[in-house]
């Protein structure tokens, strides 16, 4: 009997699709790729198959490494912002058959690290982080693919489209806050870490203050949520946009340039406490703050062309018609996948990572030298509505959304198998042996033959001749018979006439 086929797990890097990264199961939670732990390289469309842990193993998370060498995004043809993208836990048991890792993007690199460091379960971890962000219940973070969603579009689309745009901007500001703490960190690795720590901190405190609303309800709850909100004024995009995708305001609002400082503060708290950063003023407050500005400014940018797409009938806020249908139809859903794009190219691009460790460095507060003065009119240009409108306009055109290509189709179902053919005839019974011929007997029957033929042609003379003389006897005596019975006729004849005349006299 052949062995069972290998368990395995299979799933898909995003932050765009993510091509060419070096993936792995982490078994032993150090971070690293060691000998003996599950990898492999994802595809041009972020996916990836891994053999599954062996069974008994501890929970292990897959970690992406967007430093190994080609690993790009494949709509921007850049490297990604975030050095490493981690999923929820995995754990191998007895007779389990692994068939999926589902996503690891940004989002579920936040809730590993509510998992990891808070002891939150990873299911829970996933809920708590859709709900701070305004992602629709039911909208599962860990397995729902937002490009492939949004590509398909019907039903799925609506918490796809918020699901995209919090992924985009979770991981433009993860990459924009690593850059301010960097250089007082050490790396942009360990400031990583910091500021994924204040976000999943940020995030506990938001759900246990019970910030944003209540929680989900049904279809006709939720339709009317979504008209109501929609008519508060004054409502931001982040609101507008959870109104719009049927879910509660989000705990937290990425296009607010407050809360944006405020994750900024708290990402330079959590390194000095971690012992990552000596104090907190080794980033300057004018740096948080222009910082902030450019990471909500975007955000908000991305928000409200996604909600442009969501709102189906009316331009105004309010022209949601509560069909809870699908609210992108009759928009180019593609849209908010090319605005996400663009908005990356700019946020993670090499110029503004460049600008934000350019005004972290000590002397750079005042711009007093042409490097510092350059990051400084970076920062304010990319602050600037219009001017950043401008930039994601250019950055657009070089944006390449590729998508995996449609499954094949299934094959037509095979015809019925033939009836077996007849069974062959039986072989007729081979024939009997000839009985052996008798010797030849011409040597003794030729001359017995020639007497007998003699034979008979005496008796043949004979019988001749026997038979005229018969003939000859038989005709005297009928001649001889004839004449005695004439004259016997004659007689009576006679007689007869006699005695007629006797009788006449």
């Amino acid at each position: 009997r052949p062995p069972p086929p290998p368990a395995v797990l299979m799933g898909r890097a995003i932050d765009g699709y993510l091509s060419n990264c070096a993936v792995f199961i982490d078994l032993n939670g150090n971070r690293v790729a060691d000998a003996g732990e599950p990898a492999a390289v994802t595809d041009p469309y972020g996916g990836f198959i891994l053999m599954a842990p062996p069974p008994g193993s501890v929970p292990a998370s897959v970690i992406v490494d967007t430093t190994s060498k080609g690993c790009k995004d494949t709509f921007t043809r850049q490297t990604p912002g975030m050095l490493r993208l981690v999923s929820a836990a995995v754990q191998a048991r007895g007779g389990v058959t692994y068939g999926t890792a589902g996503v690891v993007t940004p989002l579920t690199t936040v809730a590993a690290s509510l998992a990891s460091k808070h002891g939150i379960a990873p299911a829970a971890a996933h809920a708590m982080v859709a709900r701070a962000f305004g992602i629709p219940n039911g909208t599962d973070i860990s397995e729902v693919d937002p490009i492939a969603a949004i590509a398909a579009g019907g039903r799925l689309n609506v918490g796809a489209t918020a699901l995209m745009v919090a992924t985009s901007i979770v991981a433009n500001l993860v990459s924009n806050l690593a850059t301010l703490l960097a250089y007082a960190c050490g790396s942009v690795s360990a400031a990583e870490q910091f500021v994924l720590e204040a976000i999943a901190k940020r995030i506990i405190k938001a759900v246990a203050g019970g910030g944003g609303g209540g929680g989900g309800g049904g279809s006709g709850d939720a339709r009317r949520r979504r008209r109501g909100l929609l008519q508060l004024t004054p409502l931001t995009e982040s609101g507008a946009l959870a109104a719009a995708s049927g879910s509660d305001p989000p705990y937290i609002d990425l296009g607010s340039a407050a809360e944006m400082r405020q994750l900024a503060r708290d990402s330079v708290a959590v390194a000095v406490e971690g012992g990552g950063m000596a104090n907190a003023s080794d980033v300057s407050v004018s740096a948080i703050t222009a910082v902030a500005g450019v990471a909500s400014g975007a955000a908000r940018h991305l928000q409200a062309a996604a909600l442009a797409v969501a709102i189906r009938e009316d331009e105004q806020l309010g022209g949601i018609n509560g069909t809870g249908a699908n609210a992108n139809a009759g928009g180019d859903n593609m849209s908010v996948l090319r605005a996400a794009a663009a908005i990356t190219v700019v946020m993670q691009g090499a110029g503004l990572r460049e600008a934000i460790s350019g005004a972290t460095k000590p002397g750079a507060g005042g711009g007093d030298n042409a490097t510092a003065g350059s990051s400084w009119s970076i920062l304010a240009d990319l602050a600037d509505v219009d001017k950043l409108t401008a930039a994601v306009s250019v950055a657009e055109k070089s944006v390449v959304i590729d998508l995996p290509p449609p499954p094949p189709p299934a094959p037509p179902p095979l015809p019925p198998p033939p009836p077996p053919p007849p069974p062959p005839p039986a072989p007729p019974p081979p024939p009997s042996p000839a009985p052996p011929s008798p010797p030849p007997l011409a040597p003794v029957i030729a001359p017995l033959l020639s007497a007998v033929a003699n034979g008979l042609d005496m008796i043949m003379v004979v019988s001749v001749g026997v038979g005229t003389l018969a003939l000859i006897v038989a005709v005297v005596c009928i001649a001889r018979h004839s004449r005695r019975r004439r004259h016997a006729n004659d007689a009576a004849a006679a007689a007869a006439a006699a005695e007629w005349q006797q009788q006449q006299q």
